[in-house]
């Protein structure tokens, strides 16, 4: 896509949100000549530091609604994946975007797309595998997407790779976007084809019913990721999503576990032909191709060996072989990796208390891989300590099953408000847990009492994975892990820069 063909066009972005999509997108398209309305349901004081952030662009705000005029009249609508896809406002719009598809517009010839996607664990692999290839592949690697980076802003940049976190509401409107163009005319001419020369996929699990009419319309979704690839390119995808998913046009490589079994006869003929096969053991990761076998024992691998951290490794390594990087220099690499915020985050030991936020797992799922890390029964390296766990808030209408095991490896739970809160207290009153604490008016009041908790018991574990979103209370995930860790750190008496 040629710049110019953004020059003189009425951009509408659709929803500026919190994140940064919405200011990079604006940006984008302001430089390009385009007269750009920024219009979202939120007013000023909430969107200030949004609006901020696009102090001096040529940019008209319309705030605490979107205007039909504005939709109806626009060129080109750039979507906020916080909107679903059946909103009535999107049938004003005479063409659709986002930033992702805008994105992939301007891709050179000489430049490739990975993409990952996944219910749970998405962050952490994009994040790892982004940083060991700019390690050993190339300095011009970049890492955009879900984890908090409009691909956009870097759209100026040389890349030769781009790693994109892709999610489910991203992914199903780029679907969209593709299938739009088989009934109305392009405002840019040529046809998008989004090519990603590496894509992954780290799991399946119910997620964001409360937006998807079935689990089937949300894998689909998640599906658009491997949609235009071709047997030249690689699928990573992980054994536990194969019943789910159909078959990939891309070079196969799958990742499991020894406690997984497969009786399907079709999952097994997958994992057996494809072109690499991984295996996550008691202590190591063993990794077969043509080249070999490769054993990597847990001991070189510098990041704790919960099952989240163990299957994003695997994906890692395995993509790296592919790329022809020795094991060595991935895993030199490795040791140089600083992990994410809000994901397994270690805040320290406090007075016999090792603390854990973890904040982005907002999926019962979630919160229960996290568990595994403290279990000696899944993991021989752990030692047997009591855990508190902060769990709950907004509900996504999902199966609440995981909480019968999170039950079981749990000393006492602490409950944050929330209507999730109250289907998992229903749920695990029903199943007989007994060490259950609720009623809390606030996500802090809740920290608090489980921290005051978890201090009595001698080498505790409070580990905060709500396995359920935050808009309860907050306006996304990461402003709730920032309370907790600004609650941490008031309980214990330690000065924020520390």
């Amino acid at each position: 896509m040629d710049l110019f063909s953004l020059k003189k066009k009425i951009v509408v972005v659709l929803g500026l949100g919190l994140h940064g999509g919405g200011i990079s997108a604006a940006k984008f398209c302001s430089k390009a000549g385009a007269h750009v309305i920024v219009t979202d349901k939120k007013d000023a004081k909430t969107l200030r530091n949004s609006i901020e952030a696009l102090k001096g662009y040529p940019i008209t705000f319309v705030l605490g609604e979107h205007r039909k005029k504005d939709i109806e009249e626009a060129d080109i609508v750039l979507k906020n994946p916080a909107i679903p896809a059946q909103s009535h406002i999107l049938t004003w719009a005479n063409w659709i975007e986002t930033d992702i598809s805008l994105f992939l517009r301007t891709k050179k010839d000489w430049q490739q797309h990975w993409g990952i996607t996944g219910s749970k664990g998405k962050s952490t692999t994009t994040a790892l595998l982004g940083h060991v290839a700019q390690q050993c592949l190339s300095s011009s690697v970049g890492i955009a997407g879900n984890i908090g980076v409009s691909p956009l802003s870097s759209a100026s940049q040389k890349l030769h790779t781009l790693v994109l976190e892709l999610s489910s509401f991203q992914l199903g409107d780029l679907k969209r976007v593709c299938e739009q163009q088989s009934v109305k005319k392009s405002p840019f001419g040529e046809k998008l084809i989004p090519e990603f020369s590496q894509a992954f996929l780290t799991n399946i699990y119910p997620d964001h019913q409360n937006r998807y009419n079935s689990f089937e319309s949300y894998v689909a979704d998640k599906m658009a990721l491997f949609e235009f690839q071709n047997p030249n390119d690689q699928a990573y995808i992980a054994e536990q999503a194969l019943p789910f998913i159909p078959p990939v046009a891309a070079r196969l490589h799958t990742i499991g576990s020894n406690d997984q079994h497969h009786p399907e006869p079709r999952v097994q003929s997958i994992i057996q032909n494809s072109h690499s096969q991984t295996r996550i053991h008691s202590d190591s990761i063993t990794i077969q191709d043509n080249a070999g076998s490769h054993i990597i024992p847990f001991s070189k691998i510098p990041m704790i060996p919960s099952i989240p951290n163990l299957y994003a490794v695997s994906f890692c390594i395995q993509s790296m072989l592919q790329n022809e990087v020795e094991l060595n220099a991935i895993l030199e690499a490795l040791h140089s990796f600083k992990g994410l915020p809000h994901r397994m985050q270690y805040l320290g030991s406090f007075h016999g208390t090792t603390i854990f936020n973890d904040n982005a797992a907002t999926i019962p799922q979630a919160t229960q891989a996290s568990l595994s890390q403290f279990n000696p029964t899944s993991n021989p390296h752990s030692a047997a300590s009591p855990v508190v766990l902060i769990l709950g808030g907004a509900d996504k209408n999902l199966d609440l099953s995981p909480l019968e095991t999170i039950a079981k490896n749990v000393s006492a739970i602490f409950l944050v408000p929330g209507n999730a809160s109250e289907r998992f207290k229903q749920y695990l009153m029903g199943i007989g847990y007994q060490n259950l604490h609720s009623s809390y008016k606030t996500f802090e009041e809740a920290c608090i009492a489980a921290l005051k908790a978890a201090h009595t018991m001698p080498s505790s574990v409070l580990l905060c994975s709500p396995g359920a979103t935050s808009f309860a209370e907050f306006d996304h995930e990461f402003q709730r892990g920032d309370a907790f860790v600004t609650c941490v750190h008031r309980f214990f008496g330690i000065n924020q820069q520390h």
